[in-house]
């Protein structure tokens, strides 16, 4: 019944039909890709002749017989995928995308299923570049315009997106304001293509304060702002030291007991002091004998 149903709706007995628009197959450069075909169970095929649009046939399956090749660039690149009629390009090359045809000959009709490939490179990681940086040294901010990119770029899609944000903007250029709240906000660029995607990150503040080439000159007032306010920081901060030693040494010299205080055990008498006391007692002395 399902291969009544087949031929009916597919080519209708004793006609050459096409199946529809062609399937779109996706597949990677240096890699394989299969061109899949299903046959319903109890349809008897005989033969299918696969084409590529600028070489003509490419290939002959015969049932029990296996496949067949012509002359072509897609010698030795070609395999019988689940053992049936999809057929399997190996070790795809940029050239090998375009329109393939399958005729599928039974005993009651013919049919074409036709395919349109379309091969693409695994992406690398993007890389990011500064479009434009300006800033505004009054407000400490700085507007950086990024562009996205990546090799062998073709139908290649991009979006933006930021940590702890629900930003996501697509295109490959992307527009931002920081402050200095925001010199550790980092932004994600993801490149997708039908095949592949990858992703970079960046800190945009990093443009700004000259950390890569290509920043511009325009940040020098931002870098001078955060150079002087460093050097003030660190100047009030060791005078402040100095004074809170300064006032320290003075207090210990000022308090009783200190060691400009303590008398002295090992400390004489002048001499000079030595001969008034000599003095004094012999006066005493002299006194008492009169007495």
């Amino acid at each position: 019944m399902t291969g009544w149903i087949f031929l009916l709706f597919f080519w209708g007995a004793g006609h050459s039909q096409d199946t529809g628009d062609p399937q779109d197959v996706f597949g990677i450069l240096g890699e394989s890709v299969t061109l899949p075909l299903k046959i319903p169970q109890g349809v008897k095929v005989y033969e299918i002749f696969w084409r590529f649009e600028t070489v003509g046939s490419i290939a002959l399956i015969k049932e029990g017989n296996g496949l067949d090749f012509f002359h072509s660039p897609f010698k030795e690149r070609l395999r019988i995928h689940d053992g049936k009629f999809s057929l399997q390009i190996q070790s795809l090359r940029e050239k090998d995308g375009g329109s393939y045809t399958a005729e599928i000959k039974t005993s009651t009709a013919v049919s074409n299923r036709e395919y349109k490939l379309h091969v693409f490179s695994r992406l690398q990681n993007p890389i990011i570049e500064p479009y434009k940086v300006t800033d505004d040294s009054g407000n400490i901010t700085c507007n950086v315009a990024l562009n996205c990119t990546v090799k062998n770029g073709e139908g290649v899609n991009y979006n933006w997106t930021a940590e702890n944000s629900r930003l996501f903007q697509e295109g490959s250029f992307l527009n931002v304001s920081l402050d200095l709240m925001e010199t550790n906000v980092t932004y994600t660029c993801t490149a997708r293509n039908p095949v592949s995607e990858n992703s970079t990150q960046v800190r945009p503040w990093s443009f700004c304060i000259g950390e890569h080439t290509g920043s511009t000159n325009d940040t020098n007032p931002i870098i001078a702002v955060i150079i002087v306010i460093f050097v003030i920081l660190v100047v009030a901060a060791v005078l402040a030291v100095w004074i809170y030693m300064k006032m320290k040494r003075k207090k210990k010299k000022l308090e009783p007991g200190s060691n400009g205080d303590k008398p002295n055990p090992d400390r004489r008498p002048s001499s000079r002091k030595l001969k008034w006391k000599d003095y004094l007692q012999h006066c005493e002395f002299s006194q008492a004998a009169k007495h």
